[in-house]
Parts: C-alpha cells; sequence; structure tokens
C-alpha cells in the first residue's frame, strides 16, 4: 500500500537532508568546468526573442520549454542556467526519498534513495549542466510518483491524486525532450498490470480515466511534436551523427547508471570513479530490493520495467540504426535507486546510521575524481586566450563551422575587457594574412578525439609561408597554435 503521509517536519527530515546534499555536491565546482558546443546553444537560444526562440529550437530538432524556463536567469550568464539544473536535479533526489518514504513507510529507506541519486556520478555531471536533462528527470520523478500510487493502491482506479502525478509529469517530461517519450512508452508497459490488479468491476473505468489522461499528454505534446518533424526527417535522410553501438559503449553507459560510474559526454570514453566497490554494493543491494519486493508484484514490475526497459529498447533499436547514448539513460537511475533502497531496508535498525553514514562517506568519495576529470574540450578557454594575448593585426582561424558559430555567440556575449579579433574561415585568408607578414592563432579541437585528418586540422599545412611560434593545450583535447610568417628565402 501507500504508506499515510507524516506530519511536517517529520516526513520531510530525509528529502530536506537530500535535497542539502544534492544541492552542495552539484554547486561544488559549477563554474570550473567549460562550457561545451551544448551549453553555448542554450546560452545563445535562451537570450533570443521568444519567436525567435521557439524558431530556432525547432529547426535544431528541440523543444523550447528548457530554454524559455532558462531565458529569466540566461542574461546572468550559462552558470546561472547550470544552477537552475542544480536545482532541478536536487528536487528529483528529495522526491525520490519522498516516493520511496510513501512506499516502504521507512525514514532509512527514504534517505538512502535519496542519498543514491544525490551522489550518483552520472546525475551530478547532468546536474551541473545548462542543458534540459535535470529538468526531464525531475518530471519523470513526478510522473513515477503517480505510478507507483497506483500500482500500491487497492484499486488504481479510484486514485485520482496518482493519475493526475502521471499526467502531469509525463506532459511535462514529454514537453521538455523528444526523449520523454521513452517514459510515455515504458508506462504503456506498466499500465496493463494496473489494470490487472484492479478489481474486475472497476476495470472499465480504470481504463476509460488512463486513456483520458494519455490524451491530455498527447495534446499537450502534439504541438511540440510537429514543430519538430521536419528538420527530424531531414537529420533521418542524411544520416544519424549517434556512433555505432559497440561492446564497450554500451558496457560504460549500462555501468553509469547501475554501477555509479561514468561517461564522457561527448567522447562517450569512461571515466575512472573513486570506488568502484561502491557501485556494485549498490548493484547488489538493488537485487535485493527486488526480492524484499516479490509479494508486492505489481510494484515490483512497475519499478523494474522502469529501470530496464529503455536500455533493453535503445539496444534493440540500435541493431537496425544506433541509438544507444549514455546519457538516454539519466531517468533510468530514479527508478534503479528505490530499489536499491528497499535492498537497503534489510539492514537492521541499530545499524542503519552506520550504513546512511557509510553511504554518504562512500558516495562522496567514489564521487571525487569526478571534479578533477577533463571531461568537456575547454575550447571557451583557449578562444579567451587568443583574445588576451593577440597583437593588433593577428587573426584566428576556426576551422568548422560549428566554432564559427560558438565563436559568435561568445563574442556576443564578451565581457568589456575581452577585446574579439578577426576570424578567418579558409586556408586561403590564413595564407594571405600570412604573406602579409601577420600572425594567424589556431584552435585544434577534433584531431585526437574524433579521428579527423591530421593533415586538415594540423598547422603544418600552411608551410612553407608559415611555421608554429607557440603551442599550447587545454585539457586533452583543445590545443592553441600561434602562427607566425615564416622566414622567406631571398
Amino acid at each position: 500500500m501507500w504508506r499515510p503521509a507524516l506530519p511536517f517536519p517529520v516526513a520531510w527530515l530525509a528529502p530536506i537532508a537530500v535535497v542539502l546534499v544534492a544541492l552542495l555536491v552539484r554547486l561544488r565546482g559549477l563554474a570550473d568546468m567549460p562550457l561545451w558546443y551544448d551549453e553555448i546553444v542554450t546560452l545563445n537560444r535562451a537570450g533570443l526573442p521568444f519567436r525567435a526562440l521557439v524558431g530556432d529550437a525547432f529547426a535544431n530538432m528541440h523543444y523550447p520549454t528548457y530554454f524559455l524556463l532558462a531565458k529569466p536567469v540566461i542574461g546572468f550568464g550559462a552558470e546561472a542556467a547550470r544552477v537552475l539544473s542544480a536545482v532541478f536535479s536536487a528536487l528529483t533526489a528529495g522526491a525520490v526519498a519522498l516516493i520511496t518514504r510513501r512506499l516502504t513507510g521507512c525514514g532509512w529507506t527514504a534517505a538512502a534513495a535519496g542519498l543514491l541519486l544525490a551522489l550518483a556520478p552520472f546525475q551530478v555531471l547532468y546536474g551541473q549542466e545548462a542543458r534540459a536533462y535535470a529538468l526531464l528527470t525531475l518530471a519523470i520523478t513526478v510522473a513515477l510518483t503517480g505510478l507507483l500510487r497506483l500500482a500500491a493502491a487497492e484499486c488504481p482506479a479510484t486514485d485520482r491524486t496518482g493519475l493526475l502525478l502521471w499526467t502531469g509529469g509525463s506532459a511535462i517530461a514529454a514537453c521538455t525532450m523528444s526523449l520523454g517519450a521513452s517514459w510515455l512508452l515504458v508506462s504503456m508497459l506498466v499500465f496493463p498490470f494496473l489494470i490487472l490488479r484492479t478489481p474486475a468491476a472497476d476495470r472499465v473505468e480504470l481504463m476509460q480515466r488512463g486513456a483520458a489522461a494519455l490524451v491530455i499528454v498527447l495534446a499537450c505534446w502534439a504541438p511540440l511534436l510537429a514543430g519538430v518533424l521536419d528538420p527530424v526527417g531531414t537529420t533521418v535522410s542524411n544520416g544519424t551523427w549517434v556512433p555505432p553501438t559497440n561492446l564497450k559503449g554500451v558496457r560504460t553507459g549500462l555501468s553509469s547508471v547501475f554501477l555509479f560510474r561514468l561517461s564522457e559526454p561527448i567522447a562517450f570514453e569512461p571515466v575512472s570513479m573513486g570506488l568502484q566497490a561502491f557501485g556494485v554494493a549498490v548493484l547488489a543491494a538493488a537485487f535485493v530490493g527486488v526480492w524484499r519486493l516479490r509479494r508486492r508484484l505489481t510494484i515490483l514490475i512497475t519499478l523494474v520495467l522502469s529501470a530496464v526497459a529503455l536500455p533493453v529498447l535503445l539496444l534493440a533499436v540500435s541493431a537496425v540504426s544506433p541509438v544507444f547514448i549514455p546519457r538516454y539513460l539519466i531517468w533510468v537511475a530514479v527508478p534503479f535507486a528505490v530499489l536499491a533502497a528497499v535492498g537497503f531496508g534489510a539492514v537492521g535498525r541499530r545499524y542503519r546510521p552506520a550504513a546512511a553514514a557509510a553511504i554518504l562517506i562512500a558516495g562522496l568519495w567514489n564521487l571525487e575524481p569526478y571534479y578533477r576529470a577533463d571531461l568537456k574540450p575547454d575550447w571557451p578557454g583557449a578562444l579567451y586566450a587568443v583574445w588576451d594575448e593577440a597583437a593588433e593585426g593577428d587573426a584566428l582561424y576556426l576551422i568548422s563551422p560549428l566554432e564559427q558559430f560558438a565563436a559568435q555567440i561568445l563574442e556576443n556575449k564578451a565581457r568589456p575587457w575581452q577585446l574579439p579579433v578577426p576570424r578567418l574561415t579558409s586556408d586561403r585568408e590564413v595564407l594571405s594574412r600570412l604573406l602579409a607578414g601577420a600572425t594567424v592563432w589556431m584552435i585544434d579541437t577534433y584531431s585526437r578525439k574524433h579521428g579527423a585528418d591530421e593533415t586538415k586540422v594540423s598547422p603544418a599545412r600552411f608551410a612553407p609561408l608559415g611555421r608554429v611560434e607557440a603551442e599550447r593545450t587545454f585539457g586533452q583535447r583543445v590545443t592553441l597554435y600561434r602562427i607566425v610568417p615564416a622566414p622567406q628565402d631571398g
């Protein structure tokens, strides 16, 4: 059954503590990590007028919902939008604690579930990004709350609050990102079990109310879906950007959710965390949780399907066309945390304070390397270095249209003391500048990680007119070159 709510503040002690922990680990180093391209897009798009914002979002296969929410704070910089994500992500951890408290009637399991989500490296990463993933996860958590209420009710047809929570959360999720559709699909897999649980006399009523709720969600989603159909069709016809699915990528993605490890957000390479045994212990606790819920079958089915259906679906689709990206699994961590917390509920009462401290300490220990990891290319750092060090007459050569676009956005947001330099877009312009005796700066971002042709990005191709006088790296992915005219014979 769905446990009755306790009076304030008793019922809120664990969720509030969890939110504070989650917020602290997400605010730590929030401004230290460089902006990468997707966040630079947020910086630009959220600052546009309403109609331009909506049009730009649709043209690039995004829904405008998140960018409209970020619009009031984006004037303070991308860091402010990151704070918004940190708040969404911290609230998600608190909501998971509330779910688990109402599901189990145990404050210990509530604290365990919330701490697991608060300290999950994958959740911290996307809780520090100026992107929509934290909002999406919060919305799906609200919807999952409703689904679990229905699963726990003696007669799901009579639990209007559960259906309302599912409808509201699902509508927000569907309108936030296209990934929200995955939650709708998983929900549809759960609903038949809810119908079977309902007394026969009330099944028709549940089906009618469920159908009405689904219609409301689809009605909210349809206008946004229509806005992205044309660009999605163009992208599909031109080929997807998603890399081919392989065993290493699948293992890295699944480990990020189920073993509390992490994958890079761009290259999807695994990142070493501080305490691998912690993830193994959490996974083992989730299996214990499955066993402990075996007599509450509808709740168990709801949590297990919510945790495993999406990875299975992505792998199945990837057999035809690659779609398996680790961050697409972001919301799967919510039901998984609940399962693991139910497993930790097997700890005896006298040992629970020590177990809570162990989860907190082990989780922080495991998370610590995240703050030192080189996860994103520090391309803005290289650009700002050019602005600081370039002399009059210098120019900057940017190889790709994406870099040109990003540079234009950062130039528009430049501080008064930052002096952007002229940008060059072709080899011919670079050679012309070198012939005229000018210095050219060049940023190489992609050659090592993306397997680009080295001759395409190497400054050596400007010889004999130019030579590299200085070279500096920004993290593992970005190299800044200062190319000066080479001495000419005769």
